[in-house]
């Protein structure tokens, strides 16, 4: 790299770069910025030693002009700080680069102040001129641009307080020039002197231009009978509304010129969509949607067969109660999740930072709710397998409801802790308008991926892999005692049931490996005979419901 390149080539790794830009090109924009410059400097100038000099200029509305000229006169100077920036690089010291940016606010923010006090001059003078004297005097006048002024240094106090601690700590080489102003404030900023001032100032001269045009109708169609005393009040209601209108074309010139800042401003604090082809947008649409109705409707299909067909008591058995609370679930995810997916799938938010806080509540309570429901329907599975013969009295009706509550209890009150502080201030995260995005700290991130991933995932594959163990420990019992089978046909059933069931759900838990095995074993059960007796001459009747249930779980 040259040192011609560098700001500070004395250090080399450490210096910012030069803009690239042309000698011609130089001149041309310092010739354009000292031009701004000495013309701003010297109008205001102008104004301010002839308010100042002649007393009879002395007046409330005079008063307020020359603190917008000393604010202009301020930006005048100001320009020239632009002239160093030219090639990007701030030769100064960080503590200067500070004072410059405070500065810079502090004399915006006032200009903006004290165009306000002059539409509120210009109204109470045309709107209710016989009290214009008696509220607005010299006296308050100073008083109200004193307000102005502190109201203004204490804003960017505030605004720029992150940068008073350690000046230059935003800076990424040695010749920059930069200031940390997050995204709040930039809201703030944008409100405060922008949005707000403007409302108030088109809202009055709106005013104005009215009650104007209705003393010009009245002033018209009275002309002929007025008097010289009338006539004398009519000059002075023509002078006010010149200055009103004077004063409108400054304050139209004034928001001219504001305006493209705080449009850059608005154009940099909203996101971008990301450049997406309209077939692949069309593709996920059509992909989005399809996945959002197949989940709905077969869910729905479940929930309806569990839930409405009561007089079918097959189907109301703790295993289905837990398959109708995971079939809940997933109809949450197709009905309330997916769609609002399908609606950001150009990175784009629409509808603000609490429905965005809410969505993700939602959305963690309902994947919470799903993985706790799915560790419920192992453990259901591991006590139907490994201890059928106390399982109908330790897994009831009551007792799944009460595990389905406590599931989706914990889930949310899990979900809010998590969140609550996205709960206070919504919208905390977001680096530009158009954004959804919560974050959670690096703890907090761990101990959610150990609650709702490691942990859960770990008793499944536990418990199945215990269920997978006595499943083939039974199937080799059985084996051995094919040529003395005795007894009844439903004892060698009810295990082939169970067993099915558990390896089922090991296929989808573990590999697909395990299928070669599930399906050998099930062929070496079919051959059996008609009976086995288990030892200690247990018997053990074969139930439909598990049968059932086993099917089910296989789907899952």
């Amino acid at each position: 790299m040259e040192e011609d390149e560098l700001c500070f080539p004395q250090f080399t790794n450490l210096s910012c770069r030069k803009l690239n830009r042309s000698q011609l090109e130089k001149v041309l924009i310092s010739f354009i910025i000292c031009f701004i410059s000495v013309i701003t400097v010297s109008l205001n100038l102008l104004v301010i030693i002839s308010i100042s000099h002649f007393r009879q200029l002395h007046t409330s509305t005079n008063l307020v002009l020359l603190s917008l000229a000393v604010s202009d006169f301020s930006v005048g100077f100001l320009i020239l700080f632009q002239l160093m920036l030219i090639d990007g690089c701030w030769y100064l010291n960080d503590s200067m680069c500070v004072l410059y940016y405070i500065l810079d606010v502090v004399v915006t923010s006032a200009s903006v102040g004290n165009m306000v006090l002059i539409s509120i001059d210009r109204y109470v003078a045309i709107c209710d001129p016989l009290h214009y004297s008696l509220k607005v005097t010299p006296k308050r006048v100073c008083v109200s641009i004193s307000l102005c002024w502190i109201c203004s240094l204490s804003y960017v106090t505030i605004a720029l307080r992150t940068n008073f601690k350690q000046p230059g700590m935003f800076n990424s080489c040695f010749g920059e020039c930069v200031i940390n102003f997050g995204f709040n404030e930039q809201v703030a900023d944008l409100f405060v002197t922008f949005i707000i001032p403007i409302t108030v100032i088109v809202v009055l001269y709106v005013r104005v231009f009215l009650v104007a045009a209705a003393q010009v109708q009245a002033m018209r169609s009275h002309i002929a009978a007025i008097t010289h005393q009338h006539s004398r009040k009519i000059t002075v209601k023509e002078s006010e509304m010149k200055a009103a209108k004077i004063l409108g074309v400054v304050v139209v010139a004034f928001l001219t010129c504001l305006c493209p800042y705080f449009w850059v401003t608005l154009l940099n604090s909203s996101c971008r969509k990301p450049t997406y082809s309209r077939s692949t947008v069309m593709l996920i649409y059509v992909l989005l949607s399809s996945i959002s109705l197949i989940t709905v409707a077969l869910n729905l299909l479940v929930i309806i067969s569990i839930s409405h067909f009561r007089h079918l008591q097959q189907l109301h058995t703790p295993t289905n109660l837990l398959l109708l609370s995971l079939a809940v679930s997933d109809l949450l995810v197709g009905l309330l999740l997916m769609p609002v997916e399908i609606i950001y799938i150009e990175a784009c938010w629409f509808l603000g930072n609490i429905l965005c806080t809410l969505y993700y509540i939602i959305d963690y309570i309902i994947t919470s709710a799903s993985v706790a429901n799915m560790v419920l329907i192992a453990l259901d599975r591991y006590l139907a397998i490994c201890d059928p013969l106390l399982y109908p009295n330790k897994v009831t009706k009551s007792t799944a409801q009460i595990c389905v509550s406590l599931c989706w209890i914990a889930s949310v009150f899990y979900r809010l802790l998590l969140l609550q502080d996205h709960l206070v201030k919504p919208g905390a995260s977001i680096s530009c308008f158009g954004e959804c995005v919560v974050v959670i700290s690096n703890i907090a991130g761990t101990i959610d991926m150990i609650f709702t991933f490691i942990m859960p995932i770990t008793v499944i594959i536990c418990l199945y892999f215990k269920v997978f163990l006595v499943a083939l420990s039974q199937a080799r019992m059985l084996r051995s005692q094919i040529t003395a089978a005795a007894a009844k046909p439903g004892l060698v059933t009810v295990k082939r049931n169970e067993m099915k069931a558990a390896k089922t759900l090991v296929i989808i838990v573990l590999y697909m490996r395990v299928f070669v095995v599930a399906v050998s074993q099930a062929q070496a059960m079919r051959s059996q005979t008609a009976a086995v007796r288990i030892q200690g001459s247990v018997r053990i009747t074969a139930k439909k419901s598990e049968r059932k249930a086993a099917m089910a779980l296989g789907v899952v």
